[in-house]
């Protein structure tokens, strides 16, 4: 961690570091973060990223492109190869710690004027591509401090915590696209920090309301409306028409993914497993298959699966039609 980071900075650790905890904090896949004390006196948190990790994520890219092949019975190559380059460009990009510290700068442009919610401050001249050092945020991580809590205040900062989601994509098109419960601390009055900016994804004002044009749709029974808006925002194969999939089908598809958005009242996420019962679901109507998403979706999807993942594992019992509903309403939507 001293060659690291002293190669990166170009000075000893001693002169940058009044003091610096050689115990790491935590730990990743391709770095660890370490507690310290800048040399000015600020409490920072230290993310170092490991040796070698470029190299070896640049030999991960090229055996997940070899198994992309796999997926050439389903969907066009054409499409793949931009699969490919999407999630090349998000793993590579999550290494690249000055991208990061330029997305903290930016998330705390964007909650200025919010008091529920803080991002940790870049310490900009100290960051390097491979070294990050931000501002040292306390709190309880968020999977821990909701273990202890009654099952009412849990669902409601889980309804919080989705509504965070819910505002960043559609208020400011653009997404913290990394939902680990760990990256997600509770701090002692209650505010929510968010960490781990490395994946960030931006999206078009158009596609996020298009999005929720799909959940209206469902709400007024129109799956032909659904189907129009999957083909403007680049559903399907190179040559496959959106259009030609069965309405009744694509609304029988969405009462399984688009669960917690019908029917009254609370939802339980707990039982609901729309990955499972929607591949069953494409399997006996393969016609779906064809109806690939855009490659910008791909972080989006591994949002919705994070999310997902956290409600049910705390079998949340929340109504999120209120929230999709004063969201459609300020985006003019309904």
């Amino acid at each position: 961690v001293r060659d690291e980071i002293e190669a990166a900075l170009d000075r000893p650790l001693d002169v940058i570091f009044r003091h610096f905890d050689p115990e790491p904090l935590g730990a990743a896949s391709i770095g660890q973060v370490h507690r310290a004390t800048l040399d000015s006196g600020e409490d920072v948190a230290v993310k170092v990223q490991y040796p070698g990790v470029s190299d070896a994520l640049e030999s991960d890219i090229d055996t997940l492109k070899n198994m992309l092949v796999w997926g050439r019975p389903f969907v066009a190559k054409e499409k793949l190869d931009r699969y490919f380059a999407e999630i090349r460009d998000v793993l590579m990009t999550e290494a690249d710690y000055i991208q990061e510290a330029e997305n903290l700068s930016r998330f705390n442009e964007h909650l200025k004027g919010r008091t529920d919610i803080v991002v940790p401050k870049p310490y900009i001249e100290h960051c390097r591509k491979n070294v990050l050092v931000m501002e040292y945020m306390p709190g309880r991580k968020l999977d821990l401090a909701l273990e202890d809590m009654e099952p009412e205040a849990r669902n409601e900062m889980l309804y919080r915590w989705l509504g965070l989601f819910v505002w960043m994509f559609h208020e400011l098109n653009e997404l913290h696209a990394d939902p680990h419960p760990g990256n997600f601390l509770l701090q002692d009055d209650g505010t929510l920090a968010l960490l781990d900016f490395g994946c960030v994804k931006t999206f078009e004002p158009r596609f996020a309301d298009g999005m929720l044009e799909v959940v209206l749709s469902t709400w007024d029974d129109d799956p032909e409306r659904a189907l129009e808006i999957y083909a403007e925002l680049g559903f399907g194969n190179l040559d496959f028409d959106p259009l030609s999939v069965d309405p009744s089908v694509l609304a029988e598809y969405h009462h399984i993914v688009l669960a917690p958005f019908v029917g009254e009242g609370d939802f339980a996420f707990g039982g609901w497993q729309p990955a499972m019962d929607g591949k069953r679901f494409m399997l006996s109507n393969p016609t779906m298959l064809q109806l690939t998403p855009p490659p910008s979706m791909l972080m989006y999807f591994r949002l919705l699966s994070g999310i997902k993942g956290l409600l049910g594992r705390f079998d949340a019992r929340i109504d999120i039609k209120p929230l999709t509903r004063e969201t459609a309403v300020r985006r003019g939507l309904l």
